[in-house]
C-alpha cells in the first residue's frame, strides 16, 4: 500500500443496532452521528448504513453502524446484519410490552448469526415517555431477568433519543469494549497501512451506503 495513503482511521468496528419496528433505532443512531432527533422519522427499510469516526485512546475508530428494519418481512436479512458484527445494540421500547417480548425473537437471531465474539448491549429507549406516576410499562425487574437469561447481553442502558439521554455513553461504552478486545487479540500499531477491522473483511465494505 502507498505509504501516502492514508483512510482516516486505525480500526473500523461493525455494530449493528436491532429490534422491533418503532423502538427508535434510528433516531439512536441519528443522535449519535449527527446530534438530529425527528418525530417524524420513518421506518426504515431493509437496513441502512451510517458511519462515524471516532476518537478513543489515542486512535481514531470508525464505527460503521447498520440501522434495521424491525418488520417482519425484512427479518430474513439478519444473517447479513450479524455477519462480522463487533458489536450488537439490541434495543426495546421501555413503554411498549410487545417490543420487550420481541427481544426474544432477536436475541435468538443473535445466537444463530452473530460472531461469538459479538459485544452485546441492551439498550430501554423512550424514557422521556413516562405515565403519569413516572413508571414504565417494562420494570427494572423484568429487564434484569431478561439479562439473566442471556448473559451474554454485557451492559445494560437507558436512553432517550428524544431528550438525548444514554445515548453517547452507549455508543462510547461499547467501543471502548470492543477497541479494548481488538488490542488484547493483535498487536496494535499506529501506521497509515494497518487498518485494522474487527470482525468484517473488506468484500463486506463494497455493500455500504451513505446515511445519516
Amino acid at each position: 500500500m502507498d505509504e501516502d495513503y492514508d483512510l482516516g482511521f486505525d480500526f473500523l468496528f461493525k455494530i449493528s443496532v436491532i429490534g422491533d419496528a418503532g423502538v427508535g433505532k434510528s433516531n439512536l443512531i441519528s443522535r449519535f452521528v449527527s446530534d438530529t432527533f425527528s418525530l417524524d422519522t420513518k421506518s426504515t427499510i431493509g437496513f441502512d448504513i451510517c458511519n462515524k469516526i471516532y476518537d478513543l485512546d489515542g486512535f481514531r475508530i470508525n464505527l460503521q453502524i447498520l440501522d434495521t428494519a424491525g418488520q417482519e418481512r425484512f427479518r430474513s436479512t439478519s444473517d447479513f446484519l450479524f455477519r462480522f458484527c463487533a458489536g450488537i445494540i439490541l434495543v426495546f421500547d421501555i413503554t411498549s410490552k410487545t417490543s420487550f417480548q420481541g427481544l426474544d425473537f432477536w436475541i435468538e437471531e443473535i445466537y444463530k448469526s452473530a460472531p461469538d465474539s459479538a459485544i452485546i448491549f441492551l439498550v430501554s429507549n423512550k424514557h422521556d415517555l413516562a405515565n403519569d406516576q413516572g413508571t414504565f410499562v417494562i420494570t427494572d425487574e423484568e429487564i434484569t431477568h431478561f439479562q439473566e437469561k442471556h448473559p451474554k447481553i454485557l451492559k445494560i442502558f437507558k436512553a432517550s433519543a428524544k431528550e438525548n439521554m444514554g445515548i453517547k455513553e452507549t455508543f462510547h461504552e461499547l467501543a471502548s469494549t470492543i477497541l479494548q478486545k481488538e488490542k488484547n487479540r493483535v498487536p496494535v500499531q499506529k501506521k497509515k497501512d494497518n487498518i485494522t477491522i474487527a470482525h468484517q473483511n473488506n468484500s463486506d465494505l463494497k455493500h455500504k451506503k451513505k446515511c445519516c
